[in-house]
C-alpha cells in the first residue's frame, strides 16, 4: 500500500469513526437485571469510581484540586488576619504618640485660663460652697479670701463675683460672730474728711532785688472764691444707691441740690452728714461722690442716711434720707 493510500484510510477512520460501543461489564450488568426481571434501572456508580470526585483519601486527581483550593482559602484568611494585626499594631502605636501630646495640651489650655482669670473662678466657687455649708467663720474666710483677689479678676467674672460678695455679707450680717469679725480682709485706709483738712494757704513768693537793686512789690496769689448758695433751690442730697464693691468697701452714689459740699465751717456753707442706722457714726463729708465705708460697717448696720449739714455741722432730718445696705 502507497503512503496516498494510508493517508487516506487514516482520514476515512477520522472523519466517519466506528459507532460507540458499551462497556462488556456494562452489557453484561444489563442483561442480568433483564434475566431477573427487574424493571429498576440500575443506579449511578458509585462515587468513588468517579474521577474527580475530590473526596479526601479517594485517591482521584479531584482530590488534590480541592486541597488546593482549601490551601488557598487559608493564605487569603492568613493574610486578612495579618494584616489587621498590622492596622491594629499601628493604631496602638500612634495611641501611645498622640495621647500624651493631647494631654499635655489640654493640661496647657487650662493653665493658660485658670492663669488668664488669676484663681478668681476657685474663689468665687470655694465662697459659694461655704455658703452653702452655711459655716460662719468658712463664709468669712472664704469671702475674705474673694475680697484679696479682687484686682485678678476678669471683667466677665465680676458680676459673678459681687454677687457672691453680696451674698456672704447677708449671710455674715444675720449670723454675727466675733471669730468670723477676726477672718475678714482689713479695710483699705479711708479717704481722708473735710475735717481734718487744713484751709487753703496764700503762696507768696520772697521779694528779690532787681537787676538795678530796685526791690519789686511781692505779689499775692487770690485766695478760691467762697462757695456761693443758690438761693432759689433748698439744700438738699439723695442717696442713689448703695453698691458692694471688691475693694472692701461699700460705694454710695448720691447727688446734691442747691449748694456746694463745702465742710470748712465758712459762713453760708454746707456740707453733706453721712450716717448709719439712727444717726449711728456721723461722718461730714465735702467731696464729690461717691462716699464710701469700710464692708465691716456694712455687717454691722443695715442702713445708710445722708443729711444736708449746715456750717456748724448741724444736720437738717427734712433733707436727704436714708437707703439699705444691700
Amino acid at each position: 500500500m502507497t503512503d496516498d493510500e494510508r493517508l487516506l484510510a487514516l482520514l476515512k477512520d477520522v472523519l466517519s469513526p466506528p459507532p460507540a460501543q458499551p462497556p462488556p461489564g456494562r452489557v453484561s450488568a444489563l442483561r442480568r437485571v433483564v434475566e431477573r426481571g427487574d424493571d429498576r434501572r440500575p443506579g449511578p456508580p458509585p462515587v468513588s469510581g468517579r474521577p474527580g470526585s475530590g473526596r479526601p483519601g479517594s485517591g482521584r486527581p479531584g482530590s488534590a484540586g480541592t486541597g488546593g483550593n482549601r490551601g488557598r482559602s487559608s493564605g487569603v484568611r492568613a493574610g486578612w488576619v495579618a494584616a489587621g494585626v498590622s492596622v491594629a499594631a499601628a493604631a496602638v502605636v500612634i495611641a501611645v504618640l498622640a495621647v500624651p501630646t493631647l494631654v499635655s495640651s489640654g493640661r496647657s489650655a487650662n493653665r493658660d485660663t485658670a492663669s488668664s482669670h488669676g484663681g478668681t473662678s476657685q474663689a468665687v466657687q470655694l465662697l459659694r460652697v461655704a455658703l452653702v455649708s452655711k459655716d460662719v467663720v468658712a463664709v468669712a474666710r472664704a469671702d475674705a479670701n474673694l475680697l484679696r483677689e479682687a484686682k485678678s479678676i476678669a471683667p466677665p467674672q465680676r458680676d459673678d463675683a459681687v454677687a457672691a460678695h453680696v451674698e456672704a455679707i447677708q449671710f455674715l450680717r444675720d449670723h454675727p460672730s466675733a471669730d468670723a469679725a477676726a477672718e475678714l480682709a482689713a479695710p483699705p485706709p479711708a479717704a481722708p474728711t473735710s475735717e481734718a483738712s487744713a484751709a487753703p494757704t496764700t503762696v507768696v513768693p520772697a521779694p528779690h532785688p532787681g537787676p538795678t537793686g530796685h526791690t519789686p512789690p511781692p505779689t499775692v496769689t487770690p485766695s478760691p472764691p467762697e462757695p456761693t448758695t443758690v438761693a432759689d433751690v433748698a439744700p438738699d442730697v439723695t442717696i442713689d444707691a448703695v453698691v458692694a464693691s471688691l475693694d472692701g468697701t461699700f460705694q454710695v452714689d448720691f447727688t446734691v441740690a442747691g449748694f456746694t459740699p463745702d465742710a470748712s465751717g465758712a459762713p453760708g456753707t454746707h456740707s453733706v452728714r453721712f450716717s448709719f442706722d439712727d444717726g449711728q457714726a456721723p461722718t461730714s463729708w465735702d467731696g464729690p461722690s461717691p462716699w464710701s465705708f469700710p464692708v465691716s460697717a456694712g455687717l454691722t448696720y443695715r442702713q445708710v442716711c445722708a443729711h444736708v449739714a449746715d456750717a456748724s455741722g448741724v444736720e437738717d432730718p427734712s433733707t436727704g434720707g436714708c437707703h439699705d445696705i444691700v
